[in-house]
């Protein structure tokens, strides 16, 4: 019968334990990997939101900052509100008029 001595309940236990302290230390670590990923593409977000900002220095280097923004779906409700406010100046108007509509238009259609 299974489990019927006391050493058969020691040797699955002895089995069962480390198993479960490794199953437990794998989801820590995957855990762990998250969120430093999340908060690696947080700060990636706000450094080109900062560039975005003094977007008259950067000239069309804007323009693919305004491109890469499309890539944080995390964010897309908050860039969609600051890219409708968004003031374009400077001697790139036109382009960055133009990539700052694709964007949103990307941003509006594919939500993913």
């Amino acid at each position: 019968m299974l489990f019927s001595h006391a050493l058969d309940w020691i040797a699955w236990a002895g089995l069962a334990l480390p198993l479960a302290a490794l199953a437990w230390s794998a989801l820590q670590y995957v855990s762990g990997r998250k969120r430093e990923r999340e908060h690696e593409t947080f700060l990636r977000f706000f450094a080109l939101v900062k560039r975005l900002g003094d977007h008259e220095k950067y000239g069309f280097e804007t323009g693919a900052i305004l491109f890469e923004l499309r890539n944080f779906n995390s964010q897309r409700d908050y860039v969609i509100r600051m890219l409708r406010h968004f003031p374009i100046t400077g001697p790139d108007t036109a382009f960055l008029t133009k990539e700052v509509e694709q964007t949103l238009k990307f941003l509006e259609t594919n939500k993913r």
